[in-house]
């Protein structure tokens, strides 16, 4: 017999007699699938005479995933309505005001240290793919181009979105992107 508190008896009353197995395939693994179905077609497609190597169309792979799992991460999933639960959105014009306010706390490593490494592969991959980004300053343009175009596409649809613009995102992910093709410029000699 099943008491109050007992695991089981807490549980949806659907999954009592059964254990759920872990998700093996989740919505960014297909997020990222169909991205690249999509972007081989495409590419295979139009521009095949374009195409220099196995190498190429592998970078380019890898770089199409990188800005799917971006969009993914910084985007969704989108709310259809409001929940009870979910932060208000909030908006900061001011640069430095979260990067000062974060330091010292637990969420520095997440907020600050991630949005520099998650625009690291975008500095590090560009010039591979697109010969304009071999330049550094142009290299840094393009990332704070799509850093500008996510966060204000986080703005546009604060009002439905949990997300928030931040100035300072803006940034760190520049500061990400120019970190990236440094590694760029360091490691070209040797491949």
């Amino acid at each position: 017999m099943k008491k109050a508190g007992d695991k089981e008896s807490d549980a949806d009353p659907y999954m009592i007699h059964t254990r759920r197995k872990p998700q093996l395939i989740d919505f960014e693994t297909i997020y990222i699938l169909f991205g690249l179905v999509l972007f081989w077609m495409i590419r295979l497609s139009l521009f095949k005479g374009s195409l220099r190597s196995k190498t190429q169309l592998a970078v380019e792979s890898i770089f199409v995933s990188y800005c799917i799992v971006v969009l993914g991460m910084t985007l969704l999933p989108i709310p259809i309505e409001e929940r009870e639960g979910f932060p208000k959105p909030s908006i900061n014009f001011i640069p430095f005001s979260t990067i000062l306010e974060l330091v010292g706390s637990g969420l520095f490593l997440k907020q600050i240290v991630g949005n520099i490494i998650l625009f690291i592969p975008m500095g590090f991959l560009l010039p591979f793919i697109w010969q304009m980004a071999r330049d550094f300053l142009k290299a840094v343009l393009i990332g704070l181009f799509i850093s500008l175009t996510v966060e204000s596409t986080q703005l546009l649809v604060s009002d439905y979105m949990y997300k928030v613009f931040d100035v300072d995102d803006i940034l760190l992910n520049t500061i990400g992107t120019a970190m990236g093709w440094l590694i760029y410029r360091f490691v070209r000699p040797f491949l």
